[in-house]
């Protein structure tokens, strides 16, 4: 008896790749590089206009 062969879109809805967790991980690093830097300069400009 032959194996049942389930559709392509069947076999994919039990979670992520691998390499769509890495893209996620890679777009996360980049947002959060965005976001440390604003935060940065925004540390900065609060010193410098303190005094």
């Amino acid at each position: 008896m032959k194996p049942i062969r389930q559709p392509a879109a069947n076999r994919r809805a039990g979670g992520m790749t691998l390499v769509e967790v890495l893209v996620a991980f890679v777009i996360l690093g980049m947002v959060m590089a965005v976001i440390m830097r604003i935060n940065a300069t925004s540390v900065r400009n609060h010193e410098v206009s303190k005094g």
